[in-house]
């Protein structure tokens, strides 16, 4: 009598590829919910600098205390290095830096994440910083990158994943407006 289907050894392989596949994806969703999170956070941070500049270049009334509405004032982002908040505001004194009388939002990073690293200057010349302002003035769509008094020609803003994998992402604002993540 010839009867055919599986014997039990070859059961027993089966499952055991089956399980070391499941083991293997398993071990890798950790890793790329990580990469997903950390790319989510720098395009979070990317698309509120591009609207800080929107905000900045466009015709954006803001109200002074006086009543009277200001149409020139500066909008600008403020990061602060090992903090996962980071502050949307108007600059109302038109100094480039941030004050928290002018904050118009507060946001903070998901997840486990950071902001790592400020470096400030072209690339292999930065200098690391323990916070960054960005803003942006009407009519010109550039960025004015100040820390303490001093303007820098591009930032360097590196997200950390805490604990954990320890993934990173940059953003990357170049005085000419551009803003890149990477």
């Amino acid at each position: 009598m010839n009867i055919r289907g599986f014997a039990f050894i070859e059961l027993l392989i089966s499952m055991a590829i089956v399980g070391i596949l499941v083991a293997v994806s398993l071990y890798n969703y950790g890793a790329f919910n990580g990469r997903i999170a950390v790319t989510n956070n720098a395009y979070e941070v990317a698309s509120l600098i591009r609207e800080a500049q929107t905000y900045g270049v466009s015709v954006r009334q803001f109200n002074t205390g006086a009543g009277t509405p200001d149409f020139t004032v500066p909008y600008g982002v403020h990061f602060v290095q090992n903090s996962p908040q980071y502050f949307f505001f108007a600059d109302a004194n038109k100094n480039g830096e941030y004050t928290s009388s002018e904050l118009e939002a507060q946001y903070e990073l998901r997840g486990s994440f950071t902001v790592d690293v400020i470096c400030l200057g072209p690339d292999g010349s930065c200098v690391n910083q323990t916070a960054v302002t960005i803003t942006f003035t009407r009519p010109d769509p550039d960025a004015r990158i100040v820390r303490s008094g001093v303007e820098y020609s591009q930032a360097r803003i590196t997200f950390k994943e805490v604990g954990g994998s320890g993934m990173t992402r940059d953003v990357v604002v170049y005085s000419s407006g551009h803003i890149n993540v990477e």
